[in-house]
């Protein structure tokens, strides 16, 4: 592959998703997608972070703490993504 410069990425990644309490709607959604998709690494945070003030930074700082890679990509339904984001 390397002499027709072809170049195989593998990439590893989890999921981690975070809600501020356990009635918010996502939850069902969540684990209905981790049941259909088990080999997906995929966690589910509900909760925040005691003295956390911002309520975003607040949900999600628990994910950020037990993430397991380098690179975090945080992701709400307030920002979007470019079309070119995923491209090489």
């Amino acid at each position: 592959m390397k002499k027709h410069g072809i170049v195989v990425c593998v990439i590893q990644f989890e999921l981690l998703l975070c809600v501020e309490d356990e009635q918010d709607p996502a939850v069902a959604v969540i684990q209905r997608l981790q049941q259909r998709y088990p080999s997906v690494d995929c966690r589910l945070y509900i909760g925040g972070k005691q003295g956390v003030i911002n309520p975003m930074v607040n949900n999600m700082a628990p994910a950020y703490d037990a993430a397991s890679y380098d690179i975090v990509w945080v992701s709400t339904s307030r920002i979007k993504g470019l079309d070119i984001t995923f491209r090489i």
